[in-house]
């Protein structure tokens, strides 16, 4: 059991500092899994757990036809850029169009611009553009720090700030390190460095309402959140209960909901525990990512199982029944964390890794209910890799 979680834990290392590591080598790839359960937090092996066939069990929608624009990153001009296109996979185009490296961080809650890294500087920062490419802007510049921002970036809700951590470059074997949170103006006026740690943080968040900050400190021996009221010096509390994989803020209540692996449940921002969303019972693997719909009626998980080529699949929630349903598996290498909901809070954009090349696909989740071997609709398929999509908000249409 230890073994296991330290190995996975040396993993979760490195997600901190992959954009980084990446630049230094030239090359960029789809994120690594996320942060693993550490030993803090457990005491004995999860049991396995039980992935539930599929049925109906709420009244359907009508189904809707996929709509929007989704952004991605692809690498098939040979370096990493920013793409826009339909959400039926028409009218690809590159917004970035430059020799340097160009990964999507995401958009702005009201979807008119684009953040993202970019190494055109001859160092990795972090940079704006309006949703056609346009007016691009430098947000960060630490070349002279010797420091640099690494995934994942949040906006704040009212798009005037993006949460993110900072530090020296990541050595393999590194245990100790010195980052920094900030919160950077999007008008590009300032950064304020609101909390420092000696240990790896991950996960900044700004919670739906603008009121809090979150963000995950991770050592050797346990991995905790913590949360403080918006502000330019905030004071941050640890909260006690177990969230061990990435955080979700529920987009309508002010709760976040979290995963020791094998169940979920809520907190409040002052560490109150709430009932468990959904229990499971377990199964040979865990939950490594959540991911509330836009309407906050439905919660995405992905259910990670130990060995065999079927290992990912993901889970649909209705909470409002505690009812779940095992919508899609992939058989060929799901990217975990790679999936976006459209505004309709019907459709997903996500990932899957086939013949060596990593593709984007759409899925609607309640036709996808009725049957898990649905196969998703390929958007992308040329010689290169294409990931990170996210859908445009609704505000922009």
């Amino acid at each position: 059991m230890t073994q296991r979680l330290l190995t996975l834990l040396e993993v979760a290392l490195i997600i901190g500092a992959i954009l980084f590591v990446m630049y230094i080598g030239g090359v960029f790839t789809p994120p690594p899994p996320p942060t693993p359960t550490p030993t803090a937090f457990t005491t004995s092996t999860p049991a396995p757990i039980q992935v539930p066939t599929a049925k109906p069990f709420f009244t359907q929608p009508p189904l809707t036809q996929a709509t929007g624009r989704i952004a991605f990153t692809s690498d098939r001009d040979g370096d990493a850029e920013i793409y826009l296109m339909n959400a039926d996979g028409t009218e690809q185009r590159n917004l970035t169009n430059n020799p340097a490296q160009d990964v999507l961080i995401g958009w702005s809650p009201d979807g008119t611009r684009l953040a993202f890294f970019s190494t055109r500087t001859g160092w990795l920062e972090i940079f704006v553009m309006e949703a056609d490419g346009s007016h691009i802007s430098q947000l960060t510049d630490s070349i002279d720090t010797g420091m640099a921002y690494s995934a994942p970036v949040s906006w704040s809700p009212d798009g005037k700030y993006l949460l993110g951590v900072r530090s020296i470059p990541w050595q393999a074997g590194q245990v100790a390190i010195t980052m920094t949170l900030d919160l950077i103006q999007t008008d590009g006026a300032r950064i304020i460095p609101v909390y420092t740690a000696n240990n790896w943080l991950s996960s900044p968040k700004v919670s739906p309402d603008g009121r809090y900050l979150s963000v995950k400190q991770i050592d050797r021996s346990e991995s905790r959140l913590y949360i403080s009221p918006f502000s330019d010096h905030p004071n941050f509390s640890p909260i006690n209960q177990p969230c061990t994989f990435d955080p979700a803020w529920q987009p309508i209540q002010n709760v976040i909901t979290c995963s020791d692996g094998d169940s979920i449940f809520t907190i409040s921002p002052d560490g109150a525990y709430h009932d468990s969303v959904s229990p499971h019972s377990n199964a040979g693997g865990y939950i490594t990512s959540l991911s509330w719909s836009p309407d906050a009626s439905s919660l995405l998980t992905n259910y990670f199982g130990f060995g065999g080529p079927s290992s990912q699949s993901l889970i649909f929630i209705r909470p409002d029944s505690g009812q779940h349903v095992m919508i899609y598996r992939d058989s060929a290498g799901m990217q975990t964390n790679t999936f976006a909901w459209a505004p309709d809070s019907q459709w997903l954009a996500l990932t899957s890794t086939k013949n060596d090349l990593t593709d984007i696909y759409t899925l609607n989740i309640y036709a996808a209910q009725n049957s898990p071997a649905m196969i998703p609709l390929r958007l992308t398929g040329d010689s290169g890799n294409n990931y990170l999509p996210q859908w445009q908000p609704a505000q922009a249409h």
